[in-house]
């Protein structure tokens, strides 16, 4: 696997994909949660395993393919339900054979037919502070806590 992970704080690691995109895992001492997934093209949760062996909650901060192709590895993500139509358009075939072609540029091979075939389950719809209605407030996205600093 060409995943890389730098621990940036204790039970906190931040990950970067075969393509550079990043991703946080932060473990706790019942379970882990991943911000993100990257674009996909290797076995996320494969990788994670190697960090920890709880159980994952996946949390994707926004629908765009480089934070949300690597949610075919999980059988379960969540995401803020507003978010969720860019999921449907930014994870379709279109898109995939974009990021393909994106990996077959820099050397990376890539199961295309697995690539482009593979499920990804829409994700459960997240609504803020537990309401549909609290979307404006300003810390509600987690993309906002986890990506000073870092990129996204």
């Amino acid at each position: 696997m060409a995943f890389s992970a730098r621990q940036v704080f204790p039970d906190v690691w931040h990950i970067a994909d075969c393509m550079g995109v990043c991703m946080t895992l932060l473990v706790g001492a019942k379970q882990a949660l991943l911000i993100d997934t990257g674009y996909g093209v290797e076995d996320v949760l494969s990788f994670i395993r190697t960090l920890t062996e709880l159980p994952v909650r996946v949390i994707l901060t926004h629908g765009h393919h480089d934070h949300a192709l690597g949610a075919r590895w999980f059988a379960r993500t969540e995401m803020f339900a507003d978010d969720r139509e860019d999921f449907l358009t930014y994870t379709s075939e279109r898109q995939r054979r974009a990021v393909l072609a994106g990996a077959h540029r820099r050397g990376i091979e890539v199961d295309d037919n697995a690539f482009l075939c593979a499920a990804i389950p829409t994700p459960d719809a997240m609504y803020r502070s537990g309401r549909p209605d609290s979307a404006d407030h300003p810390c509600a996205r987690p993309h906002a806590w986890f990506c000073g600093g870092f990129r996204s």
